[in-house]
């Protein structure tokens, strides 16, 4: 669900991964959240997907991702240390989000590199009563930075011939951009700039009307 279009994509998973329903609608914006769930339930009409149990993501400035450097530690301890030192990596109070842990890597020193995500469980609490609303039943949700990576870590090739790669997504709003090496994320930021801005940017140096210059 993105801030412009919802995109519904269904996968069947025998052994390699067939794409077997996809649609995108449109969220008439003017409709407010009313809108979201019309478009929610016209994605799933018109891909004619058999599911209605979905997964999905957040982003935006809701979600906090930090990258640390931490000595090394089980993941519990670890999750016990961002939850006391919580001021030094979160800028919510730790009571309003949902908080996991992920250790990256080893390094050298005795140290461990780990990821810390936090999500505000109001968002969280919105996104899912969306999706109910729409008549879907939420299995999963995740931070959109990450579904990307995992997706891109799926269908990479063992053998290949780069050890590091840059994932952009652009959306309407806002560009996010990983870095990986090989299949572990080491840096990850939203970008405020996106489509939307690129459309404006067109309009006023070709002097067109704003769908055109999207066409």
């Amino acid at each position: 669900i993105g801030s412009h279009r919802v995109k519904w994509v269904e996968l069947q998973n025998s052994g390699k991964l067939t794409l077997t329903a996809f649609s995108m609608v449109p969220i008439k914006k003017e409709r407010g959240e009313e809108g979201i769930v019309a478009a929610v339930r016209e994605a799933a009409a018109r891909s004619g997907a058999t599911s209605r149990t979905v997964r999905t993501a957040l982003s935006g400035q809701s979600v906090i991702a930090r990258y640390i450097l931490v000595p090394k530690m089980s993941r519990e301890e670890l999750l016990s240390h961002v939850e006391v030192e919580s001021d030094k990596y979160i800028p919510f109070n730790l009571k309003d989000v949902v908080l996991d842990c992920h250790i990256l890597a080893e390094k050298e020193g005795g140290k461990m590199q780990a990821l810390v995500v936090a999500a505000k469980k109001e968002t969280i609490h919105h996104r899912l009563a969306l999706l109910k609303a729409a008549g879907l039943e939420p299995e999963l949700l995740d931070v959109d930075t990450f579904a990307i990576v995992n997706a891109f870590e799926r269908v990479l090739e063992e053998k290949s011939p780069s050890q590091t790669h840059a994932l952009v997504d652009i959306g309407a709003r806002a560009t996010n951009v990983s870095i990986l090496l090989r299949t572990v994320s080491l840096f990850s930021r939203d970008i405020p700039i996106g489509g939307n801005d690129f459309t404006l940017a067109t309009s006023e140096k070709m002097g067109l009307e704003i769908d055109r210059a999207e066409v």
